[in-house]
């Protein structure tokens, strides 16, 4: 136990190997045995597992028996004559080791009624806890005065007894309260003060208020305190919450703000809110943010807190998280986005650089509001500082500003610049200037060079898919990323397809079959849309890339039986090294422990909750299955354009898309006019035929 609640210790109980085995339930059944419920290969929704494995195991329900005990008689109690038992025998059998057994001796004793409350009263106090709890929930069923009364009397001497706590509240008991009050600020076991809060949820009355206000006060287990706070929500009226939010205690000052602004209230005036949003209680200031970031059409507190705060120079790493969480809230008022423009100006020169990149930062967050002509000028002003440089170029490519395509040009052009800001500038004008100049052609090619970060890889790989390249630059290109991983055909495919004409059809169908024999396994029918505009010079060349695709997606089962011999031994050192290693770049998007990237799932636990067989397959065949939150979703915008990537985050404004790279995007609803889920996972197909069997 810690404190009100528990910790668990976590040991495997029934494991197997077999790739069906999907236990889902554990059952403890009248003997004391377990059943084990296993759902085989039926059900999969949100459960990510194999489909190229066509399984029709069907499950079942396994009994595990502790080996050393012995086995009960008659554990359903079928043998009982049960409608000839006095109450006294009845009330006996609450002390049998069947759980059947007593459960059924409670339900008859309730429904003896007022003539079991005399053989029920001493089990209350019986040295068993099972036995306690049978005779307390039989009192509380039968629920008159006369069978609450021992427990009240219980609860009066000695508050240390939870079962007839949860009894008494759940029946109500008014006369308990008292007691409740007596004991709810004396006890030293935070289980004890849980219980008792939780009854006073029910069975207080306004009267209990200052003693749950006493309690509350001091109270540190969270547990503990959220029990008060839900009592009082139940009990207490609005004066004695406004009193509260007077009181020198910040304890209850977040409390009676948290409940004044909830009904039936509604009351919590702005004033009242941003008097705590600097406070140094941190618990308090965080309750006043968040009302705040819910009351939208306090703007013009909003900004001064937004302000003062972003002077202060003790601002947290937690308390900027929570200050862009507060400005995104208000990021649909004008006056909003005129301010992020104006600090990111810094007129007075006062503001430290960290606090206009956490603007910048913010202002990517917002995305491209209706009116940003203060944000122009400030941006421009960014893009020339060198410290603030980098993070300016990655805001303006989110935010998408045609204003500002002028600088970000220049950068793209600039060799003394860093290769990500040229990749970023680049991300920001690419949609509008597609064509690409013979230097900035030739710097994004080389950035798929061996040495390369997978991560430059990745985003040279995005931005190079949306420019619309000569015949040369084309044929330049291919063999240069014909062996890159990180630039998958998936990625370049709308390049691909944009440039395929017969100037280019060799290179193309070079290129294309080198990708498929490294591991790409295209959907037959994007392929054939690629290859339609070739397919009269080199008809064969395009039935064959065909055929062999088809045939390759009718042995996926036996190219996934071939690699399970894999499966055994292993080595997690070794293991490591490839994960992080550039040629397959695992830790580029996904993470594990506190080592890699966040774009991908986190597969920290992977191994604990997917069998070898489904792993396996997400590797090998990274579309067959996809993890619930990161489908691959192509958005088509009013102007034409469509872009791809997870949708990190979705409300019913606006839709944040997030590419391979990492980059995200924030794009308006109005700006969308259609959105559909992509067969392919933004995952590189072909990892698997990067490595050596051993590796793998």
């Amino acid at each position: 136990r810690i404190g009100a609640t528990f910790k668990s210790t976590d040991t495997d109980f029934v494991t197997s190997a077999h790739p069906d085995f999907h236990p889902s339930d554990v059952l403890e059944d009248a003997d004391g045995s377990v059943l084990v419920v296993d759902t085989g290969g039926w059900y999969v929704q949100h459960c990510p597992t194999g489909k190229i494995r066509d399984s029709r195991a069907p499950g079942g329900i396994y009994r595990v028996r502790a080996s050393a005990v012995e086995r009960v008689s008659d554990p359903w109690g079928l043998d009982i004559e049960w409608a000839a038992l006095e109450s006294a025998t009845l009330a006996k059998l609450l002390l049998d080791p069947r759980p059947v057994v007593r459960r059924k001796a409670e339900s008859a004793l309730v429904r003896r009624g007022e003539g079991a409350i005399e053989h029920l009263r001493p089990l209350i106090k019986h040295h068993n806890a099972v036995t306690q709890s049978h005779a307390a929930w039989a009192l509380a069923a039968v629920g008159s005065d006369d069978a609450l009364a021992p427990m009240r009397q219980l609860i009066a001497d000695d508050p240390n007894h939870p079962v007839a706590l949860s009894a008494l509240g759940h029946c109500a008991d008014k006369k308990v309260a008292p007691a409740l009050e007596h004991w709810i600020g004396g006890s030293k076991d935070a289980a004890v003060r849980l219980a008792l809060a939780n009854a006073l949820i029910r069975c207080g009355t306004a009267a209990s208020v200052p003693s749950i206000l006493a309690a509350l006060a001091s109270e540190t287990d969270r547990f503990v305190e959220h029990a008060l706070i839900v009592a009082l929500h139940r009990l207490a009226d609005e004066n004695q919450l406004a009193a509260a939010l007077q009181d020198g205690n910040t304890r209850l000052q977040k409390a009676a703000l948290l409940l004044l602004d909830q009904p039936p209230h509604r009351s919590v005036t702005a004033a009242q809110v941003v008097a705590r949003l600097s406070v140094d209680d941190a618990g308090l200031r965080k309750t006043a943010q968040s009302i705040l970031a819910r009351q939208t059409e306090w703007v013009s507190d909003a900004l001064c807190f937004f302000h003062a705060s972003i002077e202060n120079p003790k601002l947290s790493t937690e308390d900027e998280r929570r200050l862009a969480e507060t400005i995104l809230a208000f990021a649909a008022r004008q006056e909003v986005v005129d301010w992020l423009g104006d600090v990111l100006a810094d007129p007075s020169k006062q503001l430290d650089a960290s606090r206009r990149i956490f603007i910048l930062q913010t202002m990517a967050l917002v995305g491209r509001p209706m009116v940003a002509t203060r944000w122009v000028e400030p941006l421009r002003g960014a893009v020339d500082d060198p410290v603030l440089r980098a993070e300016a170029v990655r805001a303006i490519a989110a935010l998408q500003m045609p204003e500002l395509d002028e600088p970000l040009l220049r950068l793209t052009a600039d060799a003394s610049a860093s290769a990500q800001v040229r990749i970023d500038a680049l991300r920001g004008v690419i949609e509008r200037h597609p064509n690409l100049s013979p230097a900035v052609f030739e710097f994004l090619v080389t950035r798929f060079e061996p040495g390369e970060a997978a991560t430059t890889r990745l985003a040279a790989a995005e931005v190079i898919a949306k420019a619309k390249l000569t015949e040369d630059q084309f044929a330049r290109l291919l063999p240069a990323v014909a062996n890159d991983s990180m630039a998958s055909p998936d990625t370049l495919y709308p390049l691909l397809l944009r440039s395929a004409t017969p100037a280019t059809a060799q290179a193309l169908v070079d290129y294309v079959a080198n990708a498929i024999k490294k591991g790409w396994r295209p959907d037959e029918e994007k392929l054939a849309a690629l290859l339609a505009p070739l397919r009269a010079s080199h008809t064969e060349v395009a039935e064959s890339l065909l055929a062999h695709v088809r045939r390759e997606k009718d042995r996926q089962g036996e190219r996934l039986t071939s690699l399970e011999s894999l499966l055994a031994g292993g080595d997690e050192t070794r293991g490591r090294a490839i994960f992080l290693d550039k040629r397959v770049a695992c830790a580029t998007c996904h993470r594990v422990g506190e080592t890699g990237g966040l774009i991908g799932p986190d597969l920290t636990k992977v191994g604990a909750i997917r069998s070898g067989r489904d792993i396996l397959e997400s590797i090998v065949f990274p579309a067959s299955t996809v993890a619930q939150g990161y489908e691959n979703y192509v958005l088509t915008l009013k102007g034409g354009q469509e872009l791809a990537g997870i949708i990190s985050e979705k409300t019913a404004d606006s839709v944040m898309l997030r590419d391979s790279s990492g980059a995200e995007r924030r794009l308006a609803a109005e700006q969308i006019v259609n959105m559909r889920r992509d067969r392919v996972s933004i995952m590189p197909e072909g990892l698997d035929s990067a490595l050596t069997p051993e590796e793998f």
